[in-house]
């Protein structure tokens, strides 16, 4: 079992206005992102997708969740203007399940810190790519180890 974190795909600058970015759409390259993200991660068993509700992460998550005949959950907690309750969200998943998880690298971030301690493959700045997955493995209370997959650089190809 394990929980794919995913960094939502390319979605151009962030915008000034807090309720405008909610709304962001994906570029171009973000929806090539996405696609990539579907076909590399749809035979790993996953039993949920879980979203932040911003568009950008939405639409991540939407090919992946299509592929695996899964709607899409959206949870507020997985939005970046509170990483500890996103943490804690995380924390909170059953360590028996897969899921993947499309949120932002404010919350990845956050979410890293907490295995670094853990898993000495964690470096202190860890990479998170748009478009890259965490891999990560629960064990007991916690997160076990973890793995990055960094995106496609050319993910229509």
């Amino acid at each position: 079992m394990a929980w794919y974190v995913i960094r939502h795909g390319e979605a151009g600058a962030r915008l000034a206005d807090a309720a405008e970015d909610r709304g962001r759409p994906l570029s171009a390259l973000g929806r090539l992102q996405a696609a990539h993200l579907a076909r590399l991660l749809v035979g790993e068993g996953i039993e949920r997708v879980l979203s932040s509700p911003l568009l950008r992460c939405v639409a991540t998550a939407e090919p992946l969740a299509r592929s695996l005949g899964l709607p899409v959950e959206l949870d507020e907690r997985l939005a970046p203007y509170d990483p500890e309750t996103a943490l804690a969200a995380v924390l909170a998943l059953p360590a028996r399940q897969s899921v993947a998880i499309s949120t932002h690298g404010e919350v990845i971030s956050h979410v890293l810190a907490a295995v670094a301690g853990s898993d000495p493959g964690v470096a202190a700045h860890p990479p998170m790519a748009k478009g890259s997955v965490w891999v990560l493995q629960p064990e007991g209370s916690g997160l076990g180890s973890a793995r990055y997959l960094a995106p496609k650089p050319h993910p229509g190809r």
